[in-house]
């Protein structure tokens, strides 16, 4: 919608105030919409404000799976493809949320769940999955498995810096 493209435009602009009362405006317009509820959900967290970016970025992930549903049934496929087209970067932004609010744990699950049931490539999986999943476990204290993780973002990006320095 013009309203969340101007939000879009008014988040690049720095103008969280502005965009967030855009992005509203356009959930209220189209309220099954998930994408004015995803954008507000980064401008909260951007601001740090991570309830509210909880509450709207689980809002756009249920309209989401609502929206793909929707669409399968309508070429007569099944829910068992629904993985294969959610967007992954809902369920990754849910995730730094719930590390945010000291929810490791729950972090780490909607990662795995992103990893193991979302059709990514392995660069959406670097980029999305294994770096945080690396980040939350080293976090945690599972060095191991956070080492491992850390491995296969070098295996991947070898430019990785932050990667190279967990692996030192």
């Amino acid at each position: 919608s013009v309203l969340n493209t101007r939000g879009v435009i008014g988040m690049y602009l720095y103008q969280p105030t502005s965009a967030l009362e855009d992005f509203k405006q356009a959930s209220v317009a189209n309220n099954s919409m998930p994408w004015p509820y995803f954008n507000r959900g980064l401008v909260y967290l951007a601001k740090s404000q991570l309830t509210q970016a909880l509450n709207v970025l689980t809002t756009a992930r249920d309209l989401d799976r609502e929206a793909v549903k929707d669409e399968l049934a309508k070429k007569g496929k099944g829910s068992s493809e629904l993985a294969l087209h959610l967007d992954p970067t809902i369920s990754v932004n849910l995730a730094v949320v719930k590390a945010k609010l000291s929810q490791p744990h729950e972090a780490l699950k909607l990662l795995d769940t992103a990893a193991q049931s979302l059709h990514l490539s392995e660069e959406e999986l670097c980029d999305y999955v294994w770096w945080n999943q690396a980040l939350l476990l080293q976090t945690t204290g599972q060095l191991e498995s956070s080492r491992f993780k850390w491995q296969q973002v070098v295996a991947f990006r070898p430019e990785d810096e932050t990667a190279q320095y967990a692996l030192a």
